[in-house]
């Protein structure tokens, strides 16, 4: 009786396709033209390669299965629509010390893991004084940058062309930014922004003024090669019916001339969580028509002016809080589809001067007797939980934590409501399940040095 391996595999091989060939099979199939080899391979060497033969054959097989996974649909991807919104980013493929010895003895090039692609849009805020922070962000885990901000004169729609704001847009750190998103096929876009009512009014009753912001703001993106313009007028309460048509009109002009002369580009504005419930100045049905996304700034739900201490951006606990982060989103899939929706979140807390350590306990005067009210930024709370050695405490209505310490210089209680991994998981959650365009982050630079909420974002928006 014959054991050569040409007895297992016949005349020419069959069911072996030339793609198992070349992943590590192909030296069976040389065999036969060496009839020295063939002739001593009896049942001793067939039996001492039949293992390897069987684990090539279960390896290879799930190479080609995995090959052909149906990739995870993004919530931007609907039938019909040629173009997916987001820019899918990749990390730098990495070849495991396994892989690498498998090509080596096997022959054939190390295969290459799959790169880790952004399912959802990861929208990050900039501000001009996060710039020492540069250095820690992850382009490959964010679709846009949105640098913070340029102002706008009202009188004239020009931009003030002083300070920080303009000198860091136009700095080198900026421009090497730029150049740092491109190679990672990240989008920069601009903010423009407008605060406080009355100049935002004189603004928009400004026809000219208008007209020559948009020209400003096409010249900016431009020159520097961005790629749209987010904006941000913040008008607190309810405005009059003029000044809200007015700026419909802004947002559209602005809107039409980015779209045409600057290819692949977005516009997109910040709302307040309950612009989709409330009069504001936003009108999020008409103007969420023909931007291409909106912004909720999902945060300072509680703020320093409140008279208690609560959560800054609670995900549930509507009938204790009044409002909530799940009530925003769903107020605003009443008005526009879910691929326009963004929800931005905080990577920040306050610390209050209280009057005891009660959940929610009430704010005290802050002066210079009690002290003022602390923002702390994500990077700076375990520093503050060590040298006030807290315990913390978690809301169970708004899924977020929060703490109580005793001030011993002041001599009176504070309390700190704040994200952190755990508070952000269950947002990122909540954000898959309603299938939105994606998360935003106010702010960028925030969470300083530290990786956890990077390795969050990866873990949640991305897949392989």
């Amino acid at each position: 009786m014959n054991y050569s391996l040409t007895s297992f595999f016949g005349e020419k091989p069959k069911g072996i396709t030339s793609r198992v060939k070349t992943q590590g099979l192909y030296f069976l199939h040389l065999i036969r033209e060496f009839p020295i080899l063939e002739r001593s391979m009896k049942i001793k060497v067939a039996a001492t390669f039949l293992p390897l033969t069987i684990f090539l054959l279960f390896f290879t097989a799930l190479a080609v299965k995995s090959s052909h996974e149906p990739p995870l649909l993004s919530p931007l991807s609907s039938p019909g629509k040629s173009e997916v919104a987001v820019t899918h980013l990749v990390t730098d493929p990495q070849t495991s010390p396994f892989q690498k010895i498998v090509g080596r003895v096997l022959g054939f090039k190390a295969l290459k893991a799959k790169p880790k692609r952004l399912q959802y849009e990861v929208f990050g805020y900039l501000p001009y004084w996060s710039f020492d922070k540069l250095q820690y962000l992850r382009l490959d885990l964010l679709s846009t940058i949105a640098y913070f901000a340029l102002e706008i004169d009202p009188q004239t729609g020009d931009f003030l062309k002083s300070g920080a704001y303009w000198n860091n847009w136009n700095g080198q750190d900026m421009k090497d930014l730029i150049e740092r998103a491109k190679e990672e096929k990240t989008n920069v876009v601009v903010t423009v922004k407008l605060f406080e009512n009355t100049p935002i009014e004189q603004f928009l009753a400004c026809g000219k003024c208008r007209q020559n912001s948009i020209n400003q703001t096409l010249k900016e993106i431009q020159e520097k090669g961005a790629s749209g313009v987010n904006v941000d007028f913040e008008y607190f309460g309810t405005p009059p019916k003029d000044t809200v048509i007015k700026y419909a009109q802004f947002m559209r002009d602005l809107t039409d001339v980015i779209h045409k002369e600057v290819k692949g580009s977005t516009t997109s504005m910040a709302v307040y969580a309950t612009s989709a419930r409330e009069e504001r100045i936003h009108n999020v049905e008409l103007v969420g028509s023909f931007i291409d996304y909106v912004f909720i700034m999902g945060y300072d739900f509680f703020r320093p002016s409140s008279t208690n201490a609560g959560p800054i951006a609670p995900l549930f606990g509507v009938e204790k809080y009044g409002y909530d982060l799940q009530t925003s989103v769903e107020d605003f899939l009443q008005k526009m589809p879910a691929e326009k929706i963004v929800l931005g979140v905080p990577y920040y807390g306050y610390d209050w001067p209280v009057e005891g350590q009660g959940q929610n306990a009430k704010v005290i005067d802050f002066n210079d007797q009690n002290g003022g009210i602390g923002l702390l930024y994500f990077d700076r709370v375990p520093e503050v939980e060590k040298n006030n050695k807290v315990t913390l405490s978690w809301d169970f209505k708004a899924e977020v934590p929060y703490y109580s310490y005793y001030d011993t210089d002041k001599k009176v209680w504070r309390q700190v409501y704040y994200e952190n991994e755990r508070s952000l998981r269950e947002k990122y959650d909540f954000i898959r399940s309603k299938k939105i365009r994606g998360v935003g982050l106010w702010a960028l630079g925030f969470d300083g040095s530290r990786p956890e909420l990077w390795d969050l974002l990866e873990e949640k928006f991305t897949r392989l």
